[in-house]
Formats: C-alpha cells, sequence, structure tokens
C-alpha cells in the first residue's frame, strides 16, 4: 500500500481521505514491509509500540475513525469522566453527581441514584464505544437488555431470590471492579491499538494472523490486564449461571446435569475453579456466550506463569510446564486480551440493569 502523508491527514491511495489528529502523525510515518526489521523491535519507538501492518488493513478509514473519536473523547472527557469514576468507587455520592452533571447536563442535585447511574453508563459507553464497537458491542448490549426483560417479566419469582441471595454488595463490587479495568485500558491504549488493527485485517485465517508483527513493550502490564479481567468475569460466574439456570430450567439454584461435581446451590458453585464453573452454563444460554466467548482457561492457565516470557523475533510467549517449553502465539494472547476486556463490557451492561432496574422493578431491598 502506498501512502502520503499530509497537513496531519493520511491520504491513503484507492481510498477514501481520513482525518489523523496531529498528535498522533508520526505513526503513519512508515507502512513496513515483513520480516520488521530487527531495529524497529526495541522500546522507545516514535510510534506505537504495537506496529499496525497497515498493507494488510481491508478497511483502513474505519480503523482511523475508530481510534481517532476515542482518543478525541479521551482528550476531552477522560478528566471528568475517571473523577467521576473515582468519586463512584470511593463512595463520594456529592462530588460523583458533580462529575456526572458534567457528562450529562440533564442531571441535577436531587436526581434518583438510578438515573445518575444511568448517565453514567451512557458516558461510559459513548466514551469506550469506538474502540469496542469492531466487537459487535451495540448488538450485544441491546440482546442483553432484551433477555433481562424478558426474565423480569417471565421468571419474577425465580429471579428475585437470585439477587438476594447474591446481594447488592456483590453486584457493586463487580461494577467497582470493572471501573478500574476501563481506567487501566486508557492507559494500555496506546499499546492496544495496533491489537485493534487486527480485526480490521482482510485475512483473519490463522495463516493471516501469523504475518502479525506486535511490539511488547508493555507485556507486563497487558498480562496483569488480562489476569484481572479474566478475574473480574470468574467472579461473575455465579451471577451468570443463576441467570441461566432460570432461563432454562426456572431455578437459579437447578444446575445443568451430566456435570461433575454435582452441585445443589449457589454457594456450593461459588467455591470451585473458574475454568469448572463453565461447564455448568448451558450451551447457547446468553450468559454461556458472554463468557465463553473470551474465557479461555488454557491461555489463563499459560499466561499464570512467573517465568512466562516474550521472544519479540518468533512473536511467541515462552513458558515451562512439567518442565517442558511452550509457546503460544502473542498475537493470539493480545486479541484474547481485547476481547476479554469487550467482554467486561457485556458484564458492565448486565450489573448495572440488575443492580439499578430490576432491583427496584421486583421490590429486592
Amino acid at each position: 500500500m502506498n501512502h502520503e502523508e499530509l497537513s496531519g491527514k493520511l491520504v491513503v491511495r484507492n481510498a477514501e481521505e481520513v482525518d489523523v489528529p496531529e498528535s498522533d502523525a508520526n505513526f503513519f510515518e512508515t507502512v513496513h514491509e515483513l520480516p520488521v526489521p530487527e531495529s524497529l523491535r526495541g522500546p522507545g519507538l516514535a510510534f506505537s509500540p504495537f506496529i499496525a501492518q497497515f498493507e494488510f488493513m481491508e478497511d483502513l478509514p474505519s480503523y482511523m475513525a475508530a481510534v481517532s473519536l476515542f482518543e478525541e473523547s479521551r482528550d476531552q472527557w477522560w478528566d471528568v469522566l475517571d473523577r467521576a469514576y473515582e468519586f463512584r468507587s470511593n463512595g463520594d455520592d456529592k462530588n460523583f453527581r458533580i462529575a456526572v452533571a458534567e457528562l450529562d447536563g440533564d442531571i441535577g442535585a436531587s436526581a434518583k441514584a438510578s438515573i445518575v447511574e444511568d448517565a453514567l453508563f451512557k458516558a461510559r459507553w459513548g466514551f469506550f464505544g469506538p474502540a469496542i464497537e469492531i466487537t459487535g458491542l451495540s448488538s450485544r448490549l441491546r440482546a442483553i437488555d432484551a433477555e433481562i426483560q424478558s426474565l423480569e417479566i417471565d421468571h419474577a419469582s425465580e429471579l428475585q431470590p437470585v439477587i438476594s441471595k447474591l446481594g447488592t454488595d456483590y453486584l457493586e463490587q463487580i461494577q467497582i471492579r470493572i471501573l478500574d479495568l476501563d481506567r487501566r485500558f486508557v492507559a494500555l491504549f496506546a499499546d492496544l491499538r495496533g491489537v485493534i488493527a487486527t480485526y480490521y485485517y482482510k485475512d483473519q485465517t490463522e495463516q493471516g494472523l501469523d504475518k502479525v508483527r506486535l511490539q511488547g513493550a508493555n507485556f507486563g502490564a497487558l498480562k496483569t490486564f488480562y489476569i484481572d479481567c479474566y478475574e473480574t468475569m470468574g467472579q461473575a460466574m455465579e451471577l451468570l449461571v443463576g441467570l441461566a439456570n432460570v432461563a432454562i430450567r426456572g431455578n437459579g439454584e437447578s444446575f445443568r446435569t451430566g456435570v461433575k461435581p454435582l452441585v445443589s446451590t449457589l454457594g456450593q458453585f461459588e467455591k470451585l475453579g473458574n475454568a469448572k464453573k463453565l461447564e455448568y452454563l448451558d450451551p447457547g444460554s446468553f450468559s454461556r456466550n458472554l463468557a465463553s466467548s473470551a474465557m479461555d482457561p488454557k491461555l489463563r492457565n499459560a499466561i499464570g506463569h512467573n517465568d512466562i516470557t516474550l521472544d519479540l523475533d518468533s512473536q511467541e510467549l515462552v513458558y515451562l510446564e512439567n518442565g517442558k517449553e511452550r509457546r503460544l502465539r502473542y498475537v493470539d494472547f493480545a486479541r484474547n486480551t481485547y476481547r476479554l476486556y469487550a467482554a467486561i463490557h457485556d458484564l458492565y451492561a448486565l450489573v448495572v440493569r440488575l443492580r439499578w432496574v430490576t432491583v427496584a422493578r421486583l421490590g429486592i431491598p
């Protein structure tokens, strides 16, 4: 692909012109041919540590629009949204409301808590949406809302004991953990945007992704981010399986048969490991689709090894398992991290809906 950079705009031949923020102009100075030269693999590059291979892009304009929208929102609104997160997490309701009012001018000082939370939800969706939408975020959120509405209408009496047993504090803890993950995604975005670019590639096959070369300047931070996203999803498994049990069998503690060990209460289920918990989610249920789309127990176990290292030349993660060297593609880990964070957005929508709408609608104390 041939291109020229002119006055802060990226001009791609045979494609439309795309505006590029001046601050990111150096990100497009070179279209790299494979393999990437050794001199370009080290830290301290002028552009993103993750190199997007633009010659493989099917829809560069859409990718550029998504990245630019997110970065413009970050520059304009992140300080306010971050303050709202901080006050929300610390229980400072007065200043939380003030910060949310900056995001949504219709929020008054006497607005109900559910109205304020809804405004935060919309601001969060608007802020992160451009960076996540390639994964189908909007359609998934609509499906989640429809699923919970259906449970409220068809299974209200069965849904109430599940939420009551788990408690609003449980939902609150998950919501707070997700807000922390949002902050870390913003901090890691310069590293992740090259990963996001791979979702706009023409060739999404294993062979196509073999051509991808990613920089690993912040592998340690990305590894920790992945693990915390995974554990947050694991914390929500009691909720996810309870909802699936209600939707399919009409009882939050009526578990899928044929899975061992046999469990009969959410308390027993809670004691299982996250990998085992996935087996209790019924195939085809929205809960299973939400969790299993990004939760990969084998990858989680591999990433959890203290001795795991990144070999940039081979683009593989290397670790020891039972004394034997194991390897996995770095691009698979990086893409799974992004998909897992996208699924965290689904979880946030679910938790906020239950915590601030369903609880009030069903009269749960």
